[in-house]
């Protein structure tokens, strides 16, 4: 059995990963607010600046994720779909 490295032991914590997952939750409910929900231009800005920060975040897992997992992460676990997620429209 292959010895994890610091990222990889990280980013298979628990905690890491019920944080990850939240703010997966808090980001579909964003989207939810700003597309079927009139909001006042004050909340939505406050909501974009939050959504921001929430990928900003989703960037410095996949940077984690790829720098623990390799190239094994970036093409047999999926790590492109996250890559795609992380890429702004």
């Amino acid at each position: 059995m292959k010895k994890k490295n610091p990222i990889q032991k990280m980013v298979a914590n628990r905690i890491y990963n019920w944080i990850i997952n939240s703010l997966i939750i808090i980001s579909i409910l964003y989207i939810v607010l700003e597309r079927f929900i009139d909001i006042s231009p004050l909340s939505y800005e406050v909501l974009m600046n939050i959504d921001l920060g929430i990928l900003a975040l989703f960037l410095v897992d996949f940077i984690l994720r790829a720098a623990g997992g390799g190239r094994k992460y970036l093409i047999d676990d999926y790590g492109w779909v996250d890559l795609l997620a992380v890429t702004p429209l």
